[in-house]
């Protein structure tokens, strides 16, 4: 038997043979069903015979048809039948739908400027004064009057809003110069457009005095120049609370300082001013200069001449004496006059007559000073009607700060004309 025969020959002989009586049946797939093939006994021992070497002979035994391995029928694993469970849909929720709006056309552009106008109320005016600016119409291509925004910038680094519905707008000066007032006129847009006009301010008048250092009640002549055509008045404040009011002229008047008006002596430095007025209003109070007032606390002296011939009645056609001060300087002499004729008493009257005086108030209306002036420190009263008797002549100096001194009296017997 073929050796590469034998191990398909036995496949066949393991698979589908079965052993009945001594031989052995097969029942290939391809048989009839209930027909039985029976080997022959040789073909049965050759199974159990070793293969011999081959013969070579002339023809060559048939070759034995070998029958195919049987095809593995292992049945498939049922395949998983469970039906899912439904998934849970729902309808869609319809999309609404807007009809598409259509772009704005935009308006043309806004390229002009408004236009507006003001005025002003005066060109020159003094330090302290008010300028008066009115606004004029104002237009524009697409803004109304009320969207137009108006700013005037007064020329010294102020500025003011100004309401449409305010005609009138004031602004004052504190300083000299020429200022340019510009209004800036701005729409919705953003269009602007400016409008200017000028106004020049000033200080009015020129100032002189006759001292800068006085003493109390030292008289000043203050002088007032160059009063600008149109002035009113001028008010005249002398730095101590007193304040006067002179014509609006070129002048000169005459001042001294000792006390205040609200009380109190002066010392130091004064500042006088002076406000002018004309039809625009008052200026700025103008500082004119500066005074220094010195305290006078010294009394001044005096003395009275004793004539030669002191008991002569012509010897005393006036009655003589000196003053003096060490402050201010002397102001005046006060002196009396008196005398005893028998005894009958009699004062040197306002009128220079000589009135008899019986009663307290015949004193008061009789006795009185005659006040006098000095030159060169020297002093003199004139005497009428003196007659024999006894005279009295008192006096005593007041100096320029209104201190007094004591009085001085000379008493003298007349017996001689």
């Amino acid at each position: 038997m073929n050796p590469r025969l034998k191990r398909p020959l036995l496949a066949v002989v393991v698979s589908g043979a079965l052993l009945a009586g001594g031989g052995l049946a097969a029942t290939p797939a391809s048989a009839d069903p209930g027909v039985t093939h029976t080997l022959p006994p040789e073909a049965v021992s050759l199974l159990d015979e070793p293969t011999p070497d081959p013969t070579p002979t002339g023809d060559p035994e048939p070759t034995a048809t070998p029958v195919p391995e049987p095809t593995d029928t292992t049945v498939p694993e049922p395949t998983d039948t469970t039906v899912p469970e439904p998934t849970q849909t729902t309808d869609p929720v319809p999309t609404a739908t807007t009809d598409p709006v259509p772009d704005p056309v935009p308006d043309p552009a806004d390229t002009t400027a408004p236009a507006g106008t003001f005025s002003l109320n005066a060109a020159a005016l003094w330090i302290g004064q008010s300028v008066s600016l009115t606004q004029g119409a104002v237009t524009d291509d697409t803004s109304s009057p009320e969207q137009v925004t108006r700013v005037a910038a007064w020329g010294d680094g102020t500025s003011t809003t100004l309401a449409p519905g305010t005609a009138t707008y004031a602004h004052r000066y504190t300083a000299n110069g020429k200022f340019t007032v510009t209004v800036t006129y701005l729409d919705a847009a953003g269009n602007s457009s400016t409008k200017t006009s000028a106004v020049t301010v000033t200080t009015p008048g020129a100032f002189a005095f006759s001292k800068t250092t006085v003493w109390w009640h030292e008289p000043i002549t203050v002088t007032f120049s160059k009063v600008p055509n149109g002035t009113t008045k001028i008010v005249f404040d002398q730095g101590d609370g007193w304040v006067s009011e002179l014509t609006g002229k070129n002048q000169s008047t005459r001042i001294y300082y000792l006390a205040r008006k609200n009380g109190g002596g002066i010392k130091g430095t004064i500042t006088p001013r002076a406000t002018f007025h004309n039809k625009y209003g008052a200026s700025s109070a103008i500082v004119m200069g500066k005074i220094t007032v010195k305290p006078d606390t010294w009394r001044p002296t005096t003395t009275i001449k004793k004539p030669k011939n002191s008991n002569r009645i012509k010897s005393w056609k006036y009655a003589t004496g000196t003053a003096k001060d060490k402050g201010a300087g002397v102001y005046r002499v006060a002196v009396y006059a008196s005398r005893l004729t028998g005894n009958k008493f009699y004062c040197y009257s306002a009128n220079n007559t000589w009135k008899r005086v019986t009663t307290d108030a015949q004193a008061d209306k009789y006795c009185v000073p005659h006040y006098v002036k000095t030159k060169k420190g020297a002093w003199s009263l004139r005497l009428k009607g003196v007659a024999k008797g006894t005279l009295w002549v008192d006096a005593a100096t007041q100096d320029i700060a209104g201190n007094w001194g004591k009085y001085t009296t000379v008493k003298v017997k007349i017996t001689r004309s």
